[in-house]
């Protein structure tokens, strides 16, 4: 963890300043960076009482661990802050649906572990819609990092400042893939309870993160206030099936009638499962829709359940498989509840036209 980066966090509790006590640090040559304007956590002290010389001494010094004091003291552990708070602020059965989601999250990353082939083309399907100009010089938030397999590709889009934020111990493996991109800070906290200060990011990714929540509008709404009022948000979320033939519909009931057991399963057996998974279903209807397209027949192609699978690894599908049916939350949502829900933080959104279903680019029209 780097000083500068508390002129960003803050105690995700009470929203005041964090002071760094009982640090080890060593020297870790790092980019050259603007003067903090919030708080200098390397002086503990505002910006405007620290010199210019002063300043450009915390840019080599890595905090490899210590503690964050604020409402409570949090650590640094492995250079991470951990910031997800003791008091999540729920009532019981929230808090265990809270715990089982963080361990679900955990056990997938730690175990589908891998960047993959894949990835690099599934994140261009999900960021086609945002121009560049929207990554140049940004401070980035992406929300719900899980390994870091957005962030790698982001981070390289000319973005000033990228925080890959997970709440499961998925973050140590993202800090261990992100390592080398010097513009990009990895933190463990709760999407519903985001340790940074209100309007700090010019644009904002949330994949595949707001319809595994409880309550997905705790999300949104702390996700829309650290962003600036003329910010950009992406997000992706699960689709209601509205523009697919019936019968994609009625296999959805099947398959979230049988998510009701899975997602009970010891997360082990599960991750067996997500293989048979992966290797009696995903693979047979990706390879058929992969032949009928090689024959000419691609337009039967997206009248196939999982046809968008064509091409992909089976370690893809088993991680996905995974994710589909061990993950105890599944919110689903058609394209004008999406834009209804939207509008009401004031955002009006643009989607993508193409799988996945659905992205949405949301941004705030302009105040006349």
């Amino acid at each position: 963890m780097r000083f500068y980066v508390l002129d960003d966090v803050v105690d995700p509790v009470s929203g005041e300043v964090l002071r760094v006590e009982n640090a080890q640090i060593v020297e870790r040559s790092g980019p050259a960076v603007a003067k903090c304007r919030n708080w200098c956590g390397y002086r503990g002290r505002p910006p405007a009482e620290v010199s210019d010389d002063a300043c450009r001494t915390c840019r080599d010094l890595w905090i490899v661990s210590g503690d964050l004091k604020g409402s409570e003291r949090y650590r640094i552990f492995e250079g991470v802050p951990r910031l997800a708070p003791s008091r999540v602020g729920c009532d019981a059965r929230q808090g265990r649906t809270r715990s089982r989601t963080r361990e679900s999250f955990g056990y997938e990353w730690e175990h589908f572990n891998r960047i993959l082939r894949e990835y690099p083309q599934e994140a261009s399907n999900y960021f086609r819609i945002v121009a560049d100009h929207l990554f140049e010089d940004a401070v980035v938030l992406d929300a719900g990092c899980g390994i870091g397999r957005w962030a790698r590709q982001v981070a390289n889009r000319g973005v000033r400042r990228l925080y890959a934020v997970d709440f499961s111990r998925a973050i140590d493996r993202a800090a261990a893939i992100l390592t080398d991109q010097e513009n990009t800070h990895c933190v463990q906290a709760d999407v519903c309870q985001l340790p940074f200060r209100a309007a700090t990011f010019d644009f904002v990714y949330c994949l595949g993160v707001l319809h595994h929540l409880a309550e997905p509008d705790e999300g949104m709404r702390d996700v829309t206030r650290v962003l600036r009022p003329q910010g950009a948000l992406l997000v992706y979320l699960y689709y209601s099936l509205e523009n697919r033939p019936r019968f994609f519909r009625w296999l959805l009931t099947v398959v979230s009638s049988i998510r009701r057991l899975t997602v009970r399963l010891p997360k082990p057996i599960m991750y067996g499962l997500a293989w048979v998974i992966a290797l009696m279903a995903y693979w047979p209807l990706a390879r058929l829709a992969a032949a009928l397209e090689r024959l000419g027949l691609g337009r039967f192609v997206g009248n196939l359940p999982l046809s968008h699978y064509r091409g992909c690894s089976v370690r893809l599908m088993a991680g996905d498989a995974f994710d589909r049916f061990a993950t105890p939350i599944e919110w689903r949502y058609s394209r004008s509840a999406i834009r209804a829900w939207l509008a009401r933080y004031g955002f009006e959104v643009k989607f993508s036209d193409a799988t996945p279903y659905w992205v949405g680019l949301a941004t705030r029209p302009p105040q006349s």
